[in-house]
């Protein structure tokens, strides 16, 4: 089982058919490329808070700089993330 994500080179798959890879978590950084879905080649480094919820669970939090709020919950046993993200009004519409 994965330890955790931080330090990590990892690839994650959304069921909407997004495809982050590689996407690289660092202590307070998360660099990743989009390889799939609407937005299919952008390369982002964006700030994030981190906090280990409990031995295998893990969460990740960043804006994004549209405005967008990112939030990931990762359940490292499962190999399974809950996924929530908030977009400005002026995005969304």
């Amino acid at each position: 089982m994965l330890a955790s994500i931080l330090g990590k080179r990892l690839r994650w798959t959304l069921p909407s058919g997004w495809i982050f890879e590689p996407a690289i978590v660092g202590p307070d950084t998360v660099d990743y490329v989009l390889k799939a879905g609407p937005h299919a080649g952008r390369h982002a480094i964006q700030h994030f808070w981190y906090h280990q919820v409990a031995p295998g669970v893990e969460t990740t939090a960043w804006y994004e700089e549209s405005g967008a709020i990112v939030h990931f919950t990762w359940y490292l046993e499962r190999q399974t993330i809950h996924r929530f993200a908030a977009l400005p009004a002026w995005l969304a519409g």
